[in-house]
């Protein structure tokens, strides 16, 4: 199923590139958000701490990339602190 839903992605992505259309554009977030969902029901009351720390983590990257967008270098450094000091409690979660 998430294979299917990761293909659909993959295609979507090639027609909202090709026609730009607002069609294909909320097909895709609709798919997104169904792998998502499906990706994380599976999940345990024990791993939310890690899903919790990785998804906190992602923060870093996104205030890196914009930093690079930006050509803004406090964006790349303090994204990459963030996502470096997010990193730490994650390998202690998934050791446990």
């Amino acid at each position: 199923m998430n294979a299917a839903l990761g293909i659909a992605i993959a295609l979507l992505i090639a027609w909202l590139v090709i026609d730009e259309s607002h069609t294909a554009f909320w097909l895709l977030v609709g798919v997104s958000l169904a792998l998502g969902f499906l990706l994380i029901i599976p999940i345990g009351g024990a791993d939310m701490p890690v899903v919790v720390s990785h998804a906190d983590s992602y923060s870093g990257w996104a205030a890196c990339g914009i930093g690079f967008t930006l050509s803004n270098s406090l964006l790349i450094v303090t994204g990459a602190a963030r996502r470096l000091l997010r990193r730490h409690p994650q390998l202690h979660h998934v050791k446990a």
